[in-house]
């Protein structure tokens, strides 16, 4: 389902801010290609760092996905799997029905570059780079789209 997602994320965002996300590269989960973070930008950005071992992270999987369908010509979303097996991170992507990219972080870099002591971590990130909230615990679906009206300033026809 997120086959194309992540050449697309890759392809729509180009280029670096001081002061943003790391130059991290990742191999996209479940099919060839790569995503490196310093690289994204030109559009506002979710990067959610999730695993398939964390039960707050798959329950808001879902909301993520109805953020996506229903912002994804405005905002993009990238997941980052985080300290997990391969096998178990596509199969909590069939179960939750996520179609937006993910990425595979096997030794939990990201998570260590930002500091953060557990998952799931949300960043928003605007189109230029910058890193404008790092949350750590899980968010509702509301809490997400207040979230992209603050630093986005956008709204969904769904909000």
């Amino acid at each position: 389902m997120a086959t194309d997602a992540c050449a697309t994320a890759a392809a729509t965002n180009a280029g670096i801010s001081a002061g943003g996300l790391p130059a991290l590269t990742f191999d996209c989960l479940g099919h060839p290609g790569q995503v490196t973070l310093s690289e994204l930008r030109g559009v506002p950005l979710i990067i959610n760092l999730w695993a398939s071992w964390c039960v707050p992270c798959r329950d808001e999987m879902p909301a993520f996905e109805r953020l996506h369908r229903a912002m994804r010509e405005k905002v993009s979303i990238l997941g980052v799997d985080t300290k997990d097996d391969e096998e178990s991170a596509r199969a909590t992507i069939a179960a939750t029905g996520v179609s937006y990219a993910s990425v595979a972080d096997p030794r939990g870099d990201l998570r260590a570059d930002l500091k953060a002591v557990g998952l799931p971590v949300t960043l928003f990130v605007a189109a230029d780079g910058l890193i404008l909230e790092q949350h750590l615990g899980q968010l509702s679906e509301q809490d997400m789209r207040q979230r992209v009206v603050k630093h986005f300033g956008i709204t969904s026809p769904d909000s």
